[in-house]
């Protein structure tokens, strides 16, 4: 079996397990999530896979392609606002994930500052919120404008 197949045989394993049952030891506390964190979780996991399964059947996958829908599965993820746990958790999914596929899946290219402040920008587009209603929701929690992170702004 060469390297592609074996991935591949690998990845379907992955893609059809429980997670939360192959892989819970990684992360015990994971044994209180809920139903519907479990599902959504497996579900975002197996279509991470069967996108990931379908490139490498491509003619000449690319890691960049690769690595790019693992980073957008794991933006999906962020966007379910999952407990601490539940979110660590889907980390280890992803970094076996990356194990499997051979590459590194983490973001090395922006700093955990810029990581933050995405995610709060993901949040606030998810919560409706618009850049500029920013300051004067700030103000009123009593935050002055000089404290709010330039990046948070667009600045």
């Amino acid at each position: 079996m060469n390297r592609k197949d074996a991935m591949i045989s690998q990845l379907i394993h992955f893609r059809d397990c429980d997670k939360f049952e192959v892989y819970k030891d990684r992360q015990p506390a994971v044994a209180n999530s809920t139903d519907k964190t479990k599902d959504l979780v497996n579900d975002e996991m197996r279509f991470c896979c069967d996108e990931l399964l379908y490139c490498l059947n491509s003619e000449a996958p690319q890691e960049k392609e690769l690595y790019a829908i693992v980073r957008s599965s794991k933006d999906q993820i962020d966007d379910l606002m999952l407990d601490t746990e539940d979110e660590e958790f889907c980390y280890v999914l992803f970094s076996v994930i990356g194990d499997i596929l051979g590459i590194d899946v983490e973001d090395h290219s922006v700093s955990m500052e810029q990581v933050l402040l995405q995610q709060i920008q993901r949040l606030m587009e998810n919560g409706g919120i618009r850049p500029e209603d920013l300051p004067g929701l700030l103000g009123e929690a009593g935050v002055r404008p000089e404290d709010i992170p330039p990046g948070l702004l667009g600045k």
